[in-house]
């Protein structure tokens, strides 16, 4: 079934007449609908033992097609280049990564409540992203550089908090802040580097 969903893809892409930035948008906001979706069945309990879990992947699936939809939506609405649906990509990510260090701030150990928080966070994201591009025309390259900044900030940040936790003090706060902060920082150095 994933084969023919790929077939299809390419097939109401080629019937459309889309462009590449707008293929790209249809793929992104597909990507954020399936992990919204599967998010969603989580923190609703839909994959709990005594739901079936049909009725998560039914929602799972929904929700993809609700995100194919906006992408299409977006396409057509904005002029997407590919590099433009990249740094979508990102913003989605660094706003589900900025959330974690603020949920975990609050001590729960609740794994839906960090779920439900990377939801919103990716969401905003995305919208924010969408905001900032409306002005702005990325390359290719340079949406892959703008993605490839922002995870390479959240890896330094990541790595020298490792470096830094020499007695395994530090706690998941330390970790998940120091990658949202180093994230932030290579979105946006690699984001007004390429601004118009």
């Amino acid at each position: 079934s994933a084969v023919l969903g790929s077939l299809l893809g390419f097939k109401a892409v080629d019937w459309r007449r889309s462009t590449h930035g707008q293929a790209e948008v249809w793929a992104v906001m597909g990507d954020f609908g399936l992990l919204g979706g599967l998010g969603l069945s989580y923190t609703t309990g839909l994959y709990d033992k005594g739901h079936t879990r049909r009725w998560g992947d039914g929602l799972a699936l929904l929700s993809s097609g609700a995100g194919l939809y906006a992408g299409d939506w977006l396409g057509q609405h904005r002029d997407y280049t590919r590099g433009d649906a990249y740094v979508l990509r990102a913003g989605g990510f660094l706003g589900a990564l900025t959330v974690l260090p603020l949920i975990d701030a609050t001590r729960t150990d609740s794994k839906r409540a960090h779920v439900g928080g990377a939801l919103a966070g990716m969401a905003a994201g995305v919208g924010l992203s969408d905001h900032l591009l409306k002005k702005q025309d990325f390359s290719f390259g340079q949406g892959l550089i703008v993605s490839g900044g922002e995870l390479a900030g959240a890896l330094l940040g990541l790595g020298l908090t490792y470096l830094a936790d020499t007695g395994g003090d530090f706690d998941d706060l330390a970790y998940f802040g120091s990658a949202a902060l180093g994230g932030l920082g290579g979105f946006t150095l690699t984001f007004r580097a390429f601004s118009e």
